[in-house]
């Protein structure tokens, strides 16, 4: 009886610690970031100084774009994230982790007169209940001029200095949440664009390693040379052909989109 006794005992020792291995296991699969996640912060961390990622370059990293647009919903819905229009490119979304943004927002208050970093600062305390991109006046008045004081008409005009929003096409009323100093990325992107359909073009076949290509260093943009080759993968301006000896790269077609 003691033997028996003793071997239910193990039993169930083992029982919990298997138990106990399972939601553990459990618990830290659902702590990795998923695929979209991981995207996302790759591009953001590793591959751009300005931590903005378009939504397009996600499609060449995650190939189910079905998973791509769930996980960029959920996550916008969650606030991890923040999802921004891009006026100036066609079909095109950029993509910022929220504390990344809040950062962007923050170093771009930085050296202003106090009555705009207050309405900045106002806004930025406000950030969690703005889920959507879009902004409306009354948005401004219940956030900083019931905050502040100021009028909406000037806070309006201090939130577009710093690139805190946008105005939306064809209307005055409403605007997108914007990204400080995002045309300057958009240039650079443009004209990598051009300089990477150029490096290839220039080949004899049209055609260029991709190991080759990604060493290249380009003098036409601050960003790394993977973070556009991400952009024009995602857009479908590059073909990337498997051969015996690697990834050969060409022009999808001639890029003339504009930025």
């Amino acid at each position: 009886p003691g033997s028996m006794a003793s071997d239910r005992k193990a039993e169930a020792s083992r029982k919990r610690k298997r138990q106990t291995f399972e939601l553990d296991d459990s618990a830290f699969l659902d702590a990795l970031p998923s695929d979209t996640l991981a995207a996302i912060q790759l591009l953001a961390r590793d591959l751009n100084p300005k931590r903005v990622v378009l939504r397009h370059q996600l499609y060449s990293i995650v190939k189910n774009r079905t998973d791509v647009d769930r996980e960029v919903n959920r996550m916008r819905k969650d606030g991890t994230i923040r999802v921004f229009e891009i006026p100036s490119m066609t079909d095109c979304q950029a993509i910022m982790l929220r504390d990344d943004y809040i950062w962007t927002l923050e170093d771009a208050l930085r050296g202003e007169t106090k009555e705009r970093m207050r309405a900045g600062q106002i806004f930025l305390e406000a950030l969690p209940k703005l889920k959507k991109r879009d902004v409306s006046k009354e948005d401004i008045d219940n956030i900083v001029y019931k905050g502040t004081g100021i009028s909406r008409e000037k806070a309006i005009t201090i939130l577009m200095e710093i690139g805190a929003i946008v105005r939306k096409p064809r209307t005055s009323s409403e605007f997108w949440l914007s990204i400080p100093n995002v045309g300057a990325l958009l240039i650079d992107i443009r004209k990598a664009r051009d300089e990477i359909s150029n490096i290839i073009k220039k080949r004899m076949y049209h055609e260029i390693p991709l190991k080759e290509l990604e060493t290249k260093r380009l003098k036409r943009s601050r960003m790394g040379i993977k973070f556009h080759i991400r952009d024009m993968h995602g857009q479908n301006l590059l073909d990337f052909k498997e051969t015996s000896v690697g990834t050969l790269v060409s022009v999808m077609k001639d890029e003339d989109d504009e930025v």
